[in-house]
């Protein structure tokens, strides 16, 4: 091979090198972006409620994706109740006991974000 063949190939080897090491940091800077985020989508899930006793009721967990309790909350008639969760991640058997009446209205809303909420379901009971 002369010089100006070798000149070509180190030109060549160069090139691919820069591009592999700007496609690497691209990757990099992409991946670092997207760790840690959770979904802002309201998870699939199923939800049952029964109830306990004449002042309280049972919200199971009824399959699907598992949900961190800081999300959920539950109103009762319109009002925010609180709420003693079973577990702080929530999958299929675990629940939330609430104090909910006869004759009330219950709903379980997720909330990813402030002012960002979704009714899960609803029951009347």
């Amino acid at each position: 091979m002369t010089d100006p063949d070798w000149d070509r190939l180190l030109d060549l080897f160069g090139v691919v090198l820069v591009l592999a090491i700007v496609g690497s940091l691209a990757l990099l800077v992409l991946g670092a972006t997207s760790v840690g985020q959770e979904s802002s989508a309201a998870p699939e899930t199923d939800w049952t409620v029964e109830r306990v006793n004449e002042s309280h009721v049972r919200v199971f967990h009824d399959g699907g994706e598992p949900v961190r309790t800081e999300h959920l909350s539950v109103a009762v008639d319109g009002r925010h109740r609180r709420v003693y969760w079973s577990a702080t991640l929530l999958t299929e058997g675990e629940y939330g006991v609430v104090r909910a009446g006869r004759s009330t209205r219950v709903a379980l809303l997720w909330q990813r974000t402030e002012g960002d909420r979704t009714v899960l379901d609803r029951w009347a009971l």
